[in-house]
């Protein structure tokens, strides 16, 4: 019985010191705000889980030269966010204006004249 209960009692001893082991390593996890800024961290030492979200990724950061050649094709791009600002000089050719949908309006005037249209292209109403 002496031995019994020793064994219990011993048992009981290494369960304790296992708690007071473990307790204060969850308690030394180490936090963002114990990393200095200039600490240098690989990246590899990160566990992003090969996925990082828009918020990881700080406004600006991403340059014409971080993207891939035919990466951004136009589901991507949201309506109205090219204006003309952001289009190089004669990047806008003919070929790319669907028929039909150049108006008087977005003539400048002048630009038309007799010369410029083809014979036959202007009939009366």
């Amino acid at each position: 019985m002496m031995k019994a209960k020793l064994k219990i009692g011993m048992s009981l001893s290494v369960m304790a010191l296992a708690l007071a082991v473990a307790v204060p390593a969850q308690a030394a996890l180490i936090k963002n705000a114990d990393i200095a800024k200039n600490a240098g961290i690989s990246y590899s030492k990160l566990k992003l889980g090969g996925n990082i979200d828009s918020a990881d990724i700080k406004n600006g950061s991403i340059k014409g030269k971080d993207i891939a050649d035919d990466a951004i094709d136009s589901d991507k791009i949201e309506d109205g966010a090219v204006s003309s600002e952001k289009l190089d000089d004669n990047a806008v050719t003919s070929a790319k204006i669907l028929d039909g949908t150049i108006t008087a309006a977005d003539l400048a005037a002048g630009t038309l004249t007799a010369a410029t249209l083809a014979d036959g292209t202007v009939t009366s109403a």
